[in-house]
């Protein structure tokens, strides 16, 4: 976590407080000796300050993390937003089964929104998908089995889209990485079964 000034003045305004509340408690108890109740009323307002200072750094953390919490799920909100506009244009040029000027120009808009919130291991299987990508639409048609490479290449890319958008949970019952890039992969394999019957 780092420590920044805000923190810094927190923590030295705190210090300020109570070494003048002690010095002050040391004046004030032997000066109110004489007085009733004025050593209880003494405690009484340092008791005050010390709990508006905790009171008020409590706040600021809570509030700080508070806005993290919510611009990590905006984050996420755009990420996965993006993630789904380009398996939805992918979706739309395998269907098709060709290409042409426009496609190539929002593809490569996605590319870039892709690079501003994906991670670095989605965006190596992004540079993968790519490359079979424009290998198999230089000719700006699909066949069956362009498609059918395309189609893998975004499976993979697809397992790391999932783990980017849902992360790894480390230590409970789930399946492993490997476990669920077979299934998938797996799945996959069985529409290329069922497309060419």
């Amino acid at each position: 976590m780092k420590f920044k000034r805000e923190d810094l003045f927190w923590a030295l305004l705190t210090l300020v407080l109570f070494v003048a509340g002690y010095i002050f408690l040391r004046l004030a108890y032997h000066v109110a000796d004489q007085l009733p109740f004025s050593q209880e009323w003494v405690l009484i307002v340092l008791g005050t300050l010390v709990t508006i200072t905790l009171t008020a750094l409590l706040l600021n953390r809570q509030t700080e993390t508070e806005l993290k919490k919510e611009e990590r799920a905006k984050f996420l909100e755009l990420k996965t937003r993006i993630y789904f506009e380009l398996l939805d244009h992918i979706q739309e040029v395998v269907i098709q089964g060709r290409t042409d000027e426009t496609e190539a120009k929002r593809m490569r808009m996605l590319s870039h929104k892709l690079a501003i919130v994906a991670s670095p291991e989605v965006l190596q299987q992004y540079q993968r998908f790519l490359t079979v990508y424009h290998h198999n639409l230089r000719n700006r048609e699909l066949d069956a089995g362009e498609t059918e490479q395309i189609m893998d290449e975004l499976a993979r890319l697809t397992l790391r889209i999932r783990t980017d958008i849902l992360g790894e949970a480390a230590g409970d019952d789930t399946l492993g990485r490997e476990e669920t890039d077979r299934i998938i992969l797996a799945t996959n394999d069985i529409y290329d079964e069922q497309d060419m019957h």
